[in-house]
């Protein structure tokens, strides 16, 4: 059993080695926009770094393989510790599983001959031009069927970055390998992609350019197939189309479906009303009339924009600095002394998140402080008031998604502990399960297909709106 760790240094070095300048790779602010905790390094990275490792300590010979078949199960984040567990399947099968703590995040399937029939040849490839950024590709779209380009990889980088794989692998076939990155980060699907898995078999065929051919472009859940072929190597590969960065509706699309006066008994606090399904309450009830503060837990400036843009339809927003976590502030003059009628809380943690366990004991605590601990503080406050509170589960309480074990347990904590508190003091309770819902804050590589959210805050709204009268 092998360890190793992928440094902000070897990233780097890798970023430029395969021209993979996809957004998820690149350090700096990319992270919280894509709702990402960390900086994610390269899979072929974390795949040629694995069996440099194993053809160093000569536990695989490079020049038997015949096939290596990979799948991402999991991200790996700069610094991580990744720990390599080597299983021999058969005589000619290897077994590569790659973990983080308890985590598995790679499988590689390794095919061996009998005999050693990889050529080690040095063919010259042709000088080529580096893309900039990553091609925006649309996958509704007629696109290429057959993309073509050139290699990129520095030898002497190659020689530094992967010694044992360029001596006993060939410079040709693991620059091909190492291309297999940026076909898909930056060619095809290109920007806003996501690399799941591939297969290639090995070979001894001398092809000077790189072709990837489109196969297959799964409409219903943004999947494509590729065919690989390279020097040295030919095969599949398997990749997702991200979603666009999300804008939320704007003032002008929601009136449309709210009318001047419609929410004007409101006076509503939202707690995290910056962003996402918050941020859309909050302008649906300015535009019908009601009055709003809401609470942001650190960024301000994403706040003041929000405060700025409804200022231009002459709407006037409050907006206060606020941590709903155990020791937030409380005892805020905002909070304590101001009669609202409704409670929205909206506020919530990073949901995906890279776990350290099957159930990530610190994770959970995590959510627990957000979406279950404040919540009696809060009632309390507010126990000489007549309010609405709204709290916003979630349907995959229903689903049971092994995914988000631990956000589902504290969601359901959370509604425990507020029908506990609704018996005691005197408020209206209103807990709906919303399905995923199409917001900035879902801007992330794990989302899927999701549904718009306008309609739902609005009958929730509504729904408020008819405790008020």
């Amino acid at each position: 059993m092998y360890t190793f760790k992928i440094n902000k240094k070897k990233h780097l070095s890798f970023i430029k080695l395969s021209n993979d300048k996809n957004l998820i790779h690149q350090l700096g602010n990319n992270s919280s926009k894509l709702n990402l905790e960390g900086t994610i390094i390269h899979g072929m990275n974390l795949v040629l770094k694995t069996l440099e490792i194993l053809s160093k300590k000569k536990k695989i010979k490079c020049k038997k393989i015949i096939s290596i078949e990979c799948k991402f199960k999991s991200i790996v984040y700069i610094n991580e510790k990744c720990k390599i567990i080597l299983k021999k399947i058969s005589f000619s099968k290897n077994l590569i599983l790659i973990k983080t703590n308890q985590v598995e995040v790679l499988e590689i399937i390794i095919s061996f001959a009998y005999l050693e029939n990889l050529k080690l040849d040095n063919i010259l490839f042709n000088k080529s031009v580096f893309l900039k950024k990553p091609i925006k590709n649309n996958p509704y779209k007629k696109n290429k069927k057959i993309i073509k380009f050139n290699h990129t990889c520095s030898k002497l980088m190659m020689k530094n970055n992967f010694p044992s794989l360029f001596k006993n692998f060939g410079s040709n076939r693991l620059s091909s390998l190492i291309m297999i990155s940026a076909s898909v980060g930056m060619y095809w699907p290109g920007q806003n992609s996501l690399f799941t898995g591939f297969k290639i078999n090995i070979n001894n065929a001398l092809e000077k350019k790189i072709y990837l051919e489109i196969i297959k472009v799964d409409h219903r859940i943004l999947f494509t197939q590729t065919k690989f072929i390279s020097c040295g190597c030919e095969g599949y590969i398997e990749s997702f189309f991200r979603s666009e960065k999300i804008n939320q509706p704007s003032i002008k699309k929601l009136k449309n479906y709210v009318s001047k006066n419609q929410f004007i008994n409101h006076n509503s606090l939202i707690i995290g009303g910056s962003r996402g399904l918050g941020e859309l309450t909050a302008k649906i009830i300015l535009i019908g009339g009601g009055k709003v503060l809401i609470t942001f837990n650190k960024n301000m400036k994403i706040a003041k924009k929000l405060k700025k843009e409804l200022l231009k339809s002459k709407l006037n927003l409050k907006i206060k600095q606020f941590s709903v976590k155990k020791n937030g502030a409380f005892n805020n003059n905002f909070f304590k002394n101001k009669k609202y009628n409704s409670i929205y809380f909206f506020a919530t943690p990073l949901i995906y998140r890279k776990k350290q366990k099957i159930f990530d004991n610190k994770i959970y605590k995590e959510f627990l402080n957000v979406y279950s601990a404040p919540l009696k503080k809060i009632i309390k406050i507010n126990k000489n008031n007549k309010f609405v509170f709204i709290y916003p589960s979630t349907t995959f309480i229903s689903e049971k998604n092994p995914i988000l074990k631990e956000y589902v347990k504290a969601k359901i904590n959370g509604e425990n502990k507020l029908k506990k508190l609704n018996k005691k003091f005197n408020f209206d309770l209103i807990i709906n399960r919303l399905p995923r819902l199409l917001t900035d804050q879902n801007n992330s590589i794990f989302e899927g297909n999701l549904q718009p959210g306008t309609h739902y805050i609005l009958n929730i709204v509504k729904k408020v709106n008819n405790k008020l009268i």
